[in-house]
């Protein structure tokens, strides 16, 4: 699996677990004032590049740091497409 080829221990996929989920918080608060401003179809077809560009990019992770920073972007993606 991904976690062990990066060595991430159990607290490792814990932390990106939350990462994630703060990605989403941050997503979720922005995508009413994004929506209002460059309207909720923009935003939607944003948000399902930032997941596919992320998401993708999370294959090729190669530390923690760089699997985590994708996944706070990907999550954000989530967010802003809630």
């Amino acid at each position: 699996s991904m976690a062990e080829d990066l060595g991430i221990t159990q607290t490792g996929r814990a932390m990106l677990f939350s990462i994630a989920f703060a990605g989403v918080t941050v997503g979720g608060l922005l995508s009413g004032p994004v929506g209002d401003h460059i309207g909720r179809r923009p935003t939607l077809l944003w948000a399902h590049i930032l997941i596919c560009v992320f998401g993708t990019f999370c294959r090729w992770a190669n530390t923690f740091y760089c699997m985590a920073s994708l996944r706070f972007g990907l999550g954000i993606g989530l967010g802003l497409g809630i």
